[in-house]
């Protein structure tokens, strides 16, 4: 039995590099989206108390991705976690795992969708966000149906424009400190406005 199957024989064609692989993930993650649009809202919520949760949320994360190393390479087959649970805990618990996934997969691209029509707005104060959310989805729908190696390289691209947006914000942070890193750790302090105003804040 062939190691590596092929289009020939029915399975996928495992086109993508290392690299190519590594943007396709990395990309999913969507670390500016998360650091613009997600990250404000919990700092809303919980002021510089957040960096606390975010801190231990990576030490989560870090664990998760050992086990997901592990069970990718027991189980080198398409279908993410439903697969992997599937193969370990049964068909039931896999079906399970591929509604939450789908669930939650549709709730992460609306936020996203929704948060590009709010920066955008900034630019444009008349535009709207739904509108753009819906403009946005269908964009990355067509990038989605594209050859594999293509999608890898247009996502790739974005990446790097998302990593600059970040290196950029982690400078003018360092530059601009108001009050000692230590204050994280010691005296977290809470946000005096409210998340539904401060999202409205953003809009302004």
């Amino acid at each position: 039995m062939p190691s590596q199957e092929t289009p020939s024989s029915g399975g996928l064609d495992r086109a993508l590099n290392g690299l190519g692989t590594l943007m396709i993930v990395l990309s999913a993650v969507t670390p500016a989206s998360s650091v613009f649009i997600i990250v404000p809202g919990v700092i809303a919520l919980a002021g510089t108390g957040s960096f606390l949760s975010f801190l231990f949320a990576a030490i989560i994360g870090l664990f998760m991705a050992f086990v997901y190393a592990e069970l990718s390479s027991a189980y080198p087959t398409a279908g993410g976690e439903y697969t992997m649970i599937g193969r370990t805990l049964g068909r039931f618990w896999g079906f399970v795992t591929l509604v939450l996934v789908f669930i939650s997969i549709v709730l992460i691209i609306a936020v996203v969708a929704l948060g590009v029509g709010t920066y955008l707005g900034v630019l444009l104060p008349n535009l709207n966000a739904q509108w753009v959310g819906v403009a946005t989805i269908i964009l990355a729908g067509i990038v989605a149906a594209l050859r594999i190696k293509l999608n890898a390289f247009v996502t790739g691209i974005f990446l790097g424009i998302e990593m600059l947006a970040l290196l950029v914000l982690v400078a003018l942070g360092f530059i601009n400190i108001e009050r000692p890193l230590s204050s994280l750790f010691t005296s977290p302090q809470f946000s005096t406005l409210q998340p539904i105003r401060w999202f409205r804040l953003q809009r302004v």
